[in-house]
């Protein structure tokens, strides 16, 4: 049992060199973050009516996550000294982010 243990806890802490299948992942997850942000300031241009002015404080927040999300992913993909299970939580939690971050500006714009 000790063994299965062992294993388990010597994949999860490897520091590996990053694969093709990843960089294309880490370029998706961008490219994610970037129409999230692009999205909303269309919106915020295209309909001056609607309740996407009362949003505009958040474009300076918006602008901030951004660069951190992005400089996040290129610190991900430069260095290998982040071990699987750290990778495959933040990349986790930079997706639910921008999906929960969708949900509240819907929620925001169309109530």
């Amino acid at each position: 049992m000790k063994d299965v243990y062992l294993k388990f806890q010597k994949k999860l802490l490897r520091e590996k060199s990053i694969t093709l299948r990843e960089t294309i992942g880490l370029f998706f997850i961008g490219i994610i973050c970037i129409l999230t942000v692009i999205g909303f300031f269309w919106f915020y241009i295209s309909h001056p009516e609607n309740e996407a002015r009362k949003l505009g404080d958040l474009i300076g927040f918006l602008l901030v996550w951004l660069f951190s999300e992005i400089s996040l992913l290129i610190y991900l993909f430069k260095y290998n000294n982040v071990p699987n299970f750290a990778r495959f939580s933040i990349l986790m939690l930079i997706v639910t982010s921008n999906m929960w971050f969708i949900l509240y500006l819907l929620h925001r714009v169309f109530p």
